[in-house]
């Protein structure tokens, strides 16, 4: 049994760095008292980062190391204005506040004709070969965006006939009724993370 004279104090610290983001560092230090046999603690620590973390027993003067890679999260979903619309060529707006991933992520503006019973999942590839840049299926990309080319705001047209990120933002068809959804995609090697939020709903265009 540990007795209060057997409190151990502990010096906590961290250094976490990147492999795509050579200037970043994220360090803390934080002291705390314990008298377990086991220490216990929470860091707040930032996705997709390698960190090395110390503990020193100050009374024992004793260090121990270690060392751990974070793995990647979803990214947060900015803030949309949802408008349901009969203009042909809505223009859609949306606010995003910096985020850490932002050197990982980048919005995809899916267009889904509405045809009976609809199912659009979120966590699905879609191909990103030509053929769907150019000639859009049942359901597509028409923009993409790297979120580090976005501001705090962003304004976005819907069919203006401009190529975003390689894809095809095509003219809406008239007398046809399009749901809109931007999905928030972080990459890092063979790993995804994604959300959706509806953006808009384009009812009967002519």
């Amino acid at each position: 049994e540990k007795f209060e004279e057997d409190t151990e104090v502990y010096k906590v610290t961290y250094v976490g760095i990147r492999d795509y983001q050579r200037t970043f560092q994220d360090k803390g230090k934080r002291f705390l008292r314990s008298n377990s046999d086991q220490l216990r603690l929470c860091l707040r620590l930032l996705p997709v980062t390698n960190y090395s973390i110390s503990v020193t027993a100050a009374s024992a003067r004793f260090t121990a190391t270690i060392t751990t890679s974070t793995s990647l999260t979803e990214p947060p979903a900015p803030t949309v204005f949802y408008t349901e619309s009969e203009t042909p060529n809505p223009t859609l707006r949306l606010q995003r506040s910096p985020n850490t991933l932002d050197p990982l992520s980048l919005y995809q503006i899916f267009v889904l004709p509405v045809e009976g019973i609809m199912v659009f999942d979120c966590s699905s590839p879609t191909s990103l070969d030509l053929a769907t840049k150019f000639k859009p299926p049942a359901e597509y990309i028409t923009a993409q965006l790297h979120v580090q080319s976005v501001g705090a705001n962003l304004d976005f047209t819907v069919g203006d006939g401009v190529f975003y990120g390689g894809f095809y933002n095509e003219p809406l068809e008239g007398g046809r009724t399009y749901y809109i959804i931007l999905r928030a995609v972080s990459q890092w090697k063979t790993d995804a993370k994604s959300c959706c939020v509806l953006w808009a709903k384009i009812a009967g265009t002519s």
